[in-house]
């Protein structure tokens, strides 16, 4: 389906009721890879639970972990957010139930597109008929929706590239020392040549906390904010467009 110029992905998904986290690593969401879409609502019964400490109730065991790892690692990776669990961050609502063993756990849920957030108006776990599962409700508000960048969510599965973190560790270093007060004079950035380089290679995790600077915390961290993001959004786009040429050469 698409709207507004956008192209979105509805997927429904039933996970094996086993600990099968090939499921979710080769099966589960090939679609977004293959489609690329702009948006994803994935939506079912993925017979795994998220946060066991507040999806489960009267479990012995932590079920299908590989699995429940694998997942995880997948909404990272697409930048998914468990929309329900978002709304309600201390909630315990099952979703399904084994009645001899009062058993239950929350097994369904939607999972959606980040920039997605902001527009669903509610979700809710509602009774369901003839099944031991309840039915799962997700309200969007898509006549509030608009073209742009929205709300961004770090992807924290680039966490795991050292070139990544290599990267958010220079651009923090840039940006500190684009405000550094060094030998009492708030303009070294913009005189500093040669000066400037040594000056970030000499500095630690330590050093850069307690480094002065020549404008108020606040305003620093929202302008390293942005920097870090602007980084990460060239370096995503950069891997992606190296997936789909070498997706390309394969075929």
């Amino acid at each position: 389906m698409s709207t507004k110029g956008k192209k979105i992905l509805l997927q429904g998904i039933y996970g094996p009721n086993e600990d099968s986290p090939a499921f979710f690593n080769e099966r589960g969401f090939n679609l977004i890879e293959e489609w690329e879409p702009d948006f994803t609502i994935s939506v079912g019964d993925y017979n795994v639970t998220l946060n066991p400490l507040l999806d489960n109730k009267n479990y012995l065991n932590d079920n299908n972990h590989l699995a429940s790892h694998a997942l995880k690692s997948k909404i990272d990776e697409f930048e998914l957010v468990d929309i329900w669990r978002e709304l309600n961050p201390q909630g315990r609502t099952y979703t399904w139930r084994k009645f001899n063993e009062n058993k239950q756990a929350r097994l369904d849920y939607f999972l959606v597109s980040s920039p997605l957030a902001p527009y669903v108006q509610k979700v809710e776990i509602i009774p369901g008929m003839f099944s031991d599962h309840s039915a799962i409700y997700m309200d969007i508000d898509f006549s509030r929706f608009i073209r742009g960048r929205g709300f961004w969510k770090l992807n924290t599965s680039l966490l795991k590239q050292e070139e990544y973190v290599n990267l958010v560790k220079k651009t923090i270093k840039r940006v500190v020392s684009q405000y550094a007060i060094v030998e009492n004079d708030p303009s070294f950035y913009t005189k500093a040549s040669e000066e400037l380089l040594q000056f970030l290679r000499e500095q630690t995790p330590e050093s850069l906390q307690i480094q002065k600077l020549s404008i108020n915390p606040q305003l620093f961290l929202e302008v390293l904010l942005l920097e870090i993001r602007r980084e990460t959004i060239n370096f995503a786009a950069f891997n992606k467009k190296q997936r789909l040429q070498k997706k390309i050469a394969d075929t």
